[in-house]
C-alpha cells in the first residue's frame, strides 16, 4: 500500500515538472489584429518589424484582415520595414502586382545588400517566372558582382525560367568576377543538359564571339548530353576561324574517360578534330593538335584502355601525317607533342 502511494506522488511530480499547464508555463497567444495594428503605427523601428514578424506567424483569417495595415507598412520610413512587409506578401502570395511594383524599385536601390536581398526573396518566391523574367534579366546585368551571383545561384531551382535566359547566363561566364564565373560553371554542369533546345536555338542566331562563349558552356554539358557534342562539332567546321579555335580548345578542355566514346555524336566530334589537323588556318591546326594531345594524356591514365588504344592509332596516323607534311616548326612541336601522349596506347593489347 505504502509503496503503491509512493509511485503514485512520484509520477504526479514528474507529470508536474514536464507539464507546461502544471507548471505554469503555458505558450503565450498571439497579439490580437488591434494590438499589431497599433505596434505598425509606432514610431520606433524594432516596435514596426515585430508586428510584421508576427504577422507571419498568423492563421490565414488573421493575416487576411491585417493585409491594409500590411500594406500601409510598405511606406514605413524604415527601409528594413518595407522589405520585412514586402516579404510578407510574397510569403503569403497577396496582391502579387504591388509585390512586383516594390520589387521594381528595390532592384534599383544604391545598395547592393537590398538589390541581393530583393532578388533572392523573389526568386523564392511564389511569383510565376513569366513574371520574373524582366526583373531576374536585370539583376544578371547588375553592377554589383554580389547580386549577379546570388541571381544565379537562386535560379537553380528554377528551370524553366533559366532557359528563357540562356543568352543572359551564358554571358556570366565571361564575368570579371571568378566566384559569378564558377558559379556559371557549376550550373551548367549540372543543369546544362536541361537546356538543350535553348542552347540550339541560341547557335542558329548567334554571332561568332556568341559562338565562342557558347562553346565554353557547350563542354560542361557534353558529359550528361552527349548530342551536345554535335555543335562543338559545327564549330569545328564553323566559316570563321577564331570559332573553329575556340572548339578544338573547348574539345581538348573535355573530360574523354568520363565520356561515352562509343556515342556517335562523340565520334563525330572526333573525327572533325582529327580534320581540323588539316584546317587551312596554321592556329587552327595548333589547337587541334593541343586537343588531341590533351584528351591522350586523359585517355592514357583512363582504365578504359582497350577504348583508348583504339582511338590512339586513330590519332596517331592523323597527326604522324600532320608531322611529316608540315613545314611550320610551330605546328611540327604541337604535333609531336600530341604523339608522345598517345606512346602507351601503341603498345600491343
Amino acid at each position: 500500500m505504502r509503496v503503491g502511494v509512493i509511485c503514485v506522488v512520484w509520477l504526479w511530480s514528474i507529470l508536474f515538472a514536464v507539464s507546461p499547464v502544471f507548471a505554469g508555463k503555458t505558450k503565450p497567444s498571439l497579439p490580437d489584429n488591434k494590438t499589431l495594428q497599433t505596434w505598425l503605427s509606432s514610431p520606433k523601428e524594432s516596435v514596426q518589424l515585430k508586428a510584421v514578424s508576427t504577422a507571419h506567424r498568423l492563421p490565414a483569417a488573421r493575416y487576411l484582415a491585417l493585409l491594409p495595415a500590411m500594406k500601409r507598412a510598405l511606406k514605413s520610413r524604415f527601409l528594413e520595414v518595407r522589405i520585412s512587409a514586402w516579404v510578407f506578401l510574397l510569403a503569403k502570395r497577396l496582391d502579387s502586382s504591388t509585390a512586383l511594383q516594390i520589387a521594381q524599385k528595390l532592384m534599383l536601390h544604391p545598395s547592393e545588400n537590398v538589390r541581393q536581398r530583393a532578388i533572392r526573396w523573389l526568386l523564392k518566391s511564389g511569383l510565376s517566372d513569366k513574371q520574373l523574367l524582366s526583373l531576374t534579366k536585370r539583376a544578371l546585368k547588375d553592377q554589383h558582382w554580389l547580386v549577379r551571383m546570388t541571381t544565379l545561384q537562386e535560379s537553380k531551382a528554377r528551370p524553366a525560367l533559366l532557359a528563357m535566359l540562356v543568352k543572359e547566363v551564358l554571358l556570366t561566364l565571361k564575368d570579371k568576377e571568378a566566384a559569378v564565373r564558377f558559379v556559371t560553371s557549376d550550373l551548367l554542369a549540372k543543369w546544362g543538359h536541361r537546356f538543350w533546345t535553348p542552347l540550339q536555338a541560341v547557335w542558329k542566331t548567334s554571332t561568332p564571339s556568341s559562338h565562342r562563349l557558347l562553346l565554353s558552356a557547350l563542354r560542361l554539358v557534353v558529359k550528361k548530353q552527349p548530342q551536345a557534342s554535335v555543335l562543338m562539332q559545327s564549330g569545328l567546321l564553323d566559316k570563321d576561324k577564331t570559332v573553329r579555335e575556340a572548339a578544338a580548345l573547348e574539345a581538348g578542355r573535355l573530360s574523354w574517360p568520363s565520356l561515352k566514346l562509343k556515342n556517335a555524336a562523340l565520334q563525330g566530334l572526333l573525327s572533325a578534330l582529327l580534320k581540323a589537323l588539316q584546317d587551312k588556318v596554321a592556329e587552327v591546326r595548333v589547337a587541334a593538335a593541343w586537343a588531341l594531345g590533351q584528351m591522350g594524356k586523359q585517355l592514357a591514365s583512363s582504365k578504359a584502355k582497350p577504348a583508348a588504344r583504339a582511338v590512339g592509332r586513330q590519332v596517331v596516323r592523323k597527326v604522324a601525317l600532320l608531322l611529316r607534311s608540315s613545314k611550320s616548326s610551330k605546328i611540327k612541336i604541337a604535333a609531336a607533342d600530341a604523339l608522345g601522349h598517345f606512346q602507351l596506347e601503341l603498345q600491343p593489347a
